[in-house]
């Protein structure tokens, strides 16, 4: 027998270099783990870090102060934070709740109802609009999601002036600089809009929110669409008097020029105090689009030749004749505005 045998029996601790390889590893990793532990394990008296952060707000730290809006589709409060238990909240902020009854969107989502003229498709479509895009003083942004049993809210931004309809209809006549001034507002959002790929395609004064300082926000993404999204339906989308065409009355294509088509209708209402163009149906409003009707005021240069060189240009029945937003911000009638400063 070797004499390296008796000389390992003798011993009273192992040596690996006589040990079973698998038995070797074994005995090495062991050794490593209580090395490591020992090296690594904090003292027992050791303060550990806590998070900073607020949890996430829940429906108990809202309180509804009043309701905004009721519609068929969803109902509107005015909520307001009350839950003081960390360092970070912040008690007595307002902001807007927006709820919509979960056996509603069931119903958009049944099969009978999976078909191309439902512009309801999705149920996340307004959450997934406003989650896809940053913060933009033009754009009235997402603050919270939440659900129960019954509903789902979603909590956005006050914008605490009402909409820009109630200026139209109650507040004083807009003239020209006025005029270019809000119609520059709406620009800026959708400029943001469609430079994230969305497109809101239901621009109208009902939609449009002002701000304390004055200054216009966009709002209500019900019928937004990616521009990305092949499910989108591109028909019998927006609001009559204020949509194009082509998404009124289909079959419309994915495209951003919806909007302005829209931004210009409101720009031609807030100066002239009408709509461009008024049917007594639907189809009727269609027809006038298509011929491109407008009826501009009878008063000699009542608007001006720049101004009706813009509306004329942007309420092109063809979208691809239409100003594209670069085109707008460049346009004579517009040569006062900073955009620059617009956004600072």
């Amino acid at each position: 027998m070797p004499p390296y045998r008796n000389s390992h029996r003798a011993t009273s601790k192992p040596v690996y270099g006589l040990i079973a390889p698998m038995k070797w590893g074994a005995a090495v990793k062991k050794d490593y783990v209580e090395e490591t532990e020992k090296e690594d394990s904090p003292p027992q008296d050791l303060a550990r870090p806590t998070d900073r952060r607020p949890p996430p707000l829940k429906l108990k730290d809202l309180e509804i102060l009043k309701t905004l809006g009721r519609g068929q589709e969803a109902h509107v409060y005015l909520v307001r934070t009350k839950r003081q238990k960390h360092t970070s909240d912040r008690p007595n902020s307002v902001y807007a709740l927006k709820a919509i009854r979960k056996k509603l969107l069931r119903s958009w989502f049944r099969p009978e109802n999976h078909n191309q003229n439902n512009h309801m498709y999705r149920k996340n479509a307004e959450r997934e609009s406003l989650a896809s895009i940053g913060w933009n003083p033009f754009v009235a942004g997402l603050v919270d999601f939440f659900e129960d049993r019954r509903n789902v809210y979603m909590m956005i931004e006050f914008i605490p002036r009402g909409t820009l309809r109630g200026l139209i209809l109650n507040g004083p006549p807009i003239r020209f600089r006025g005029g270019a001034f809000y119609f520059s507002n709406i620009i800026c959002g959708l400029e943001f809009l469609h430079e994230a790929g969305i497109v809101h395609r239901d621009i109208k004064p009902e939609n449009i929110l002002v701000g304390e300082d004055g200054y216009l926000c966009l709002a209500d993404f019900g019928s937004a669409a990616s521009l990305t999204d092949i499910k989108a339906p591109w028909s019998n989308v927006g609001t009559p008097f204020y949509a194009a065409p082509e998404i009124q009355m289909g079959p419309g294509s994915p495209s951003t020029s919806v909007d302005l088509y829209s931004a210009a209708c409101i720009l031609f209402e807030i100066l002239s105090g009408t709509l461009p163009f008024v049917g007594m149906t639907s189809v009727e409003t269609y027809q006038l689009k298509m011929d491109h009707t407008i009826p501009w005021p009878e008063q000699p240069n009542a608007f001006g030749k720049d101004l009706i060189d813009l509306i004329d240009q942007m309420l092109e029945p063809e979208d691809a004749f239409r100003l594209t937003i670069g085109e707008v911000k460049k346009h004579p009638w517009l040569r006062q505005v900073d955009w620059e400063k617009q956004l600072s």
